[in-house]
């Protein structure tokens, strides 16, 4: 089955897909896009702010191969982790909630990323990956060009009692340990994209 694609972007939102399997308003019809028509569609959506979905209905592989060319592609990984209290680990960076993540430095594997961003930027270690979650796209500005992140999401589990020490090197003032309805009350302050990996907490 082929891939499909939530791109956020701050938020506003991309779909790439097949026609049928995209949201659709009431008495929407969506036309299928041809590849070369990725960039044009992107600029058009870009310049504006009102419109705040941009769907691209097509070859999802196509498609995503064409609007990827637009962008920088960063790679990153982070962990949802969960303490023996059945709580989870939240850092407050840039006045939002968020989970521990950072870049894939280069030759390292995805998954060590995803563990040593979390013992870096909460002093968090004894981690084990127990699954894996989601994958999240975002676009933001780097260095005055447009980039597009993905991040590798793994569920993580500590046996460590230590409280989290913040990175505070890295901009983050608090990282601590919420509950499932502690997360939930903090909604409005959590970007989309990281909401997708918490709404279902229980």
């Amino acid at each position: 089955m082929a891939q499909n694609y939530k791109v956020y972007c701050n938020s506003r939102l991309i779909y790439i897909g097949r026609a049928k399997d995209l949201p659709a308003r009431k008495g929407e019809t969506l036309k299928r896009i041809a590849a070369g028509d990725v960039k044009n569609e992107w600029k058009r959506f870009a310049a504006g702010k009102k419109q705040k979905e941009l769907k691209l209905p097509g070859d999802p592989a196509k498609v995503w191969k064409e609007f990827k060319k637009l962008f920088r592609m960063i790679s990153a990984a982070g962990g949802l982790v969960k303490n023996s209290n059945g709580k989870y680990l939240l850092i407050y960076r840039n006045g939002k909630w968020d989970l521990p993540k950072g870049k894939q430095d280069k030759g390292e594997a995805i998954r060590t990323t995803a563990v040593r961003e979390v013992e870096e930027e909460c002093g968090i270690g004894r981690l084990t990956i127990t699954g894996r979650l989601p994958d999240t796209y975002h676009i933001y500005e780097l260095k005055g060009k447009a980039a597009l992140k993905k991040t590798h999401w793994y569920a993580m589990k500590t046996a460590s009692d230590k409280k989290p020490v913040p990175q505070k090197e890295e901009g983050i003032k608090a990282a601590v340990w919420l509950s499932p309805a502690a997360i939930k009350r903090r909604k409005k302050n959590i970007y989309p994209s990281v909401w997708q990996l918490l709404k279902d907490l229980k």
